[in-house]
């Protein structure tokens, strides 16, 4: 009876082992492809709610954090060329990215006032955007809850 355990578990490490090999490939097949709108916009939207909650609890080096990665990914939405016919990467860098510069220059400060508010004016960009492409349904509202496990207060 061990015996038939043996063989069932080494099967499924093997098993696994090969699916893990699968996956691999294919991530290593999509690097270097353009990214996917609904994944990239996703990350954006995560990013922007936890740099919102930074921004909250006025913690600069979680801002500081969320900023650099949200720049990533407003570089790899920028990077779409389109989506249903729709121009993505040009309305990114018209729309998103000034806004995004302003508020990344107010974050370098420490006027959380202005801070908040550049990044309200991003927000809007994202809206006005969904709006241009009749994406209107996708309505980004920052909240103050954290869905996450993580703590967003500041040590200073």
């Amino acid at each position: 009876m061990a015996n038939k355990h043996s063989i069932n578990f080494s099967t499924h490490v093997a098993a696994g082992l090969l699916c893990a090999g699968m996956i691999s490939s294919v991530a290593q097949a999509d690097e270097g492809s353009e990214p996917e709108l609904l994944e990239t916009m996703s990350m954006l939207q995560t990013m922007t709610h936890k740099s919102s909650l930074a921004i909250d609890h006025k913690n600069s080096g979680l801002l500081d954090f969320y900023a650099h990665e949200l720049e990533e990914y407003i570089e790899k939405a920028e990077s779409i060329e389109s989506s249903d016919g729709k121009p993505i990467g040009q309305l990114v860098k018209g729309m998103l990215a000034p806004k995004f510069k302003a508020f990344k220059s107010a974050a370098e400060g420490s006027d959380w006032k202005s801070i908040s508010s550049s990044f309200d004016s991003m927000i809007d960009s994202c809206n006005s955007c969904h709006q241009a492409t009749g994406y209107n349904f996708i309505n980004i509202k920052r909240t103050d809850k954290n869905p996450y496990m993580q703590s967003f207060e500041s040590d200073n």
